[in-house]
């Protein structure tokens, strides 16, 4: 039976939960105890996101039989999730990620980029940037994360919401 994206879902929360992941980031760890600020550079955040979220993806695709493939930063999707058999249909796995802006203390609607998934919507049939041919994908799943930039603090809160 084919992992749902319910079943990922819950298990991704339940994972979160459990391992009591802590979404607070501040920069690099240097060896000489120093840490330097990721700054605002949203392909190093991201990256970021996916670190945390690899792990995390990678269990749960063992428990359901899955294999797992990561991408190049500029190839989608993130991950691709391989049924035993090694054949399709596979699971894209993609990663996203925005700032939360306010208005004074006001929080502004949000959304995020679809990057080179939106290309693919667009032109199911395009082989660039793209880990396997667009048919060959049953699901099109995004882990998204919203996080707030502190003014003054030089590292980043991470916030984890399913929508």
């Amino acid at each position: 039976m084919p992992l749902t994206f319910e079943q990922f879902r819950n298990a991704f929360i339940a994972k979160v939960t459990n391992y009591k992941i802590d979404w607070t980031v501040l920069g690099f760890y240097a060896p000489d105890g120093r840490v330097y600020s990721f700054g605002t550079d949203t392909k190093v955040i991201s990256t970021v996101f996916e670190a945390l979220a690899a792990p995390v993806i990678k269990e749960i695709a063992d428990e359901f039989g899955y294999s797992i493939e990561s991408s190049e930063q500029t190839v989608y999707p993130d991950f691709t999730l391989n049924p035993a058999s090694g054949k399709p249909p596979r699971i894209a796995v993609d990663i996203k990620t925005t700032y939360r802006r306010f208005s004074g203390k006001q929080i502004q609607p949000f959304r995020y980029t679809l990057g080179s998934y939106a290309s693919f919507l667009r032109s199911p049939g395009a082989a660039k940037n793209i880990k396997y041919p667009y048919a060959e994908y049953s699901g099109h799943w995004v882990v998204g994360f919203l996080y707030t930039r502190t003014a003054g603090i030089p590292g980043i809160v991470l916030a984890l919401r399913w929508f």
